[in-house]
């Protein structure tokens, strides 16, 4: 795999990536019955023409995937990541800022560890070679719900074992969710920034009347 290009999986995911202008899909593994179904979804053009296309197997299909533990259900796609958005310093958590740390693959703490969540240092750590992937997103995701977790007093009363479980099957279930309907996140981004805005307002509001007293 070329250092810029990493997998999806799954219907929606390679289906849209083949819809948008501004997404380089490097080759596609299918099953003939997926080709089949993308050109029936696409019945005006052909999203496949200028696309290296390999047929293969479901079985063949599950050494792409089995890694992130993806359901690919026909579809596989190499894709060029776009252009990378910044990472914030700083992520807030409830009350207290966390900042995120970006470190080579060597300050990993294990071998294993894509990211980690620091309660004591108040910071949240990932590695650098993961962050312009679907895969780095959900990492990032993992680790935030960890620091939920510990942020609204829950760590007590989960056991390591359990809480990472639960962390695992919430990241990786809202990951596919966001997925698979990537309209539901600019959805929840519209209301947020009206919340946001609203929020923004009342409180330059309540400094005026202050001001005033």
């Amino acid at each position: 795999m070329n250092k810029s290009s990493f997998f999806i999986a799954g219907q929606h995911a390679v289906i849209e990536a083949l819809r948008n202008p501004n997404r380089k899909v490097l080759r596609v593994f299918l099953t003939e019955d997926a080709k089949k179904n993308i050109h029936r979804k696409n019945p005006k053009k052909n999203v496949l023409e200028d696309v290296k296309v390999y047929f293969k197997s479901k079985k063949e299909l599950d050494k792409y995937t089995s890694k992130e533990q993806l359901m690919h259900g026909g579809y596989v796609a190499e894709i060029e990541h776009l252009d990378q958005p910044d990472l914030k310093e700083y992520i807030k958590i409830g009350y207290r800022n966390y900042k995120i740390d970006v470190w080579p693959d060597s300050f990993a703490s294990t071998e294993e560890a894509e990211g980690e969540f620091f309660s004591k240092e108040g910071k949240i750590g990932i590695k650098g070679s993961t962050i312009g992937s679907a895969h780095g997103a959900n990492t990032i995701l993992h680790e935030v719900l960890h620091g939920i977790i510990y942020q609204y007093g829950l760590s007590e009363d989960l056991k390591e074992v359990k809480e990472e479980k639960i962390v695992n099957t919430f990241a990786n279930g809202l990951m596919t969710v966001f997925v698979d309907n990537p309209w539901l996140l600019e959805y929840f981004k519209d209301k947020v920034e009206v919340e946001h805005h609203t929020h923004k307002v009342n409180s330059d509001n309540k400094k005026i009347h202050q001001s005033k007293i």
